[in-house]
């Protein structure tokens, strides 16, 4: 067998798994249904949340390790007020998505 035919059925066969994952998915979708679509979206939300919360924990760290101790993070820089209204936005959808699931019961 060529190398060309070798890396065709690697091919292949890499997507039928991939179309076979993605069914499997789908079908796992479909049982959780419209709440525990509510829920992972929340939780997704949060973590994403998390990760911005930590990279401005990062920023701050770090302008004190250059800076010395007198060193600031100002709130009226680009970078900061960039991360912030990420996580307004993000604690705005995990709020739309809290209260659609409470009306879902």
């Amino acid at each position: 067998m060529e190398f060309q035919d070798r890396m065709k059925q690697v091919f292949d066969q890499g997507l039928s798994g991939s179309r076979e994952a993605l069914s499997e998915a789908g079908k796992r979708l479909g049982e959780l249904g419209e709440k525990g679509m509510l829920r992972f979206e929340i939780s997704h939300f949060e973590s994403q949340a998390e990760k911005l919360f930590a990279k401005l924990g990062t920023k701050i760290y770090e302008r004190r390790r250059d800076g010395g101790p007198d060193a600031r993070v100002r709130l009226d820089e680009s970078d900061v007020q960039e991360l912030l209204k990420e996580i307004d936005e993000l604690e705005e959808r995990i709020r739309v998505k809290e209260a659609t699931l409470r009306m879902k019961g």
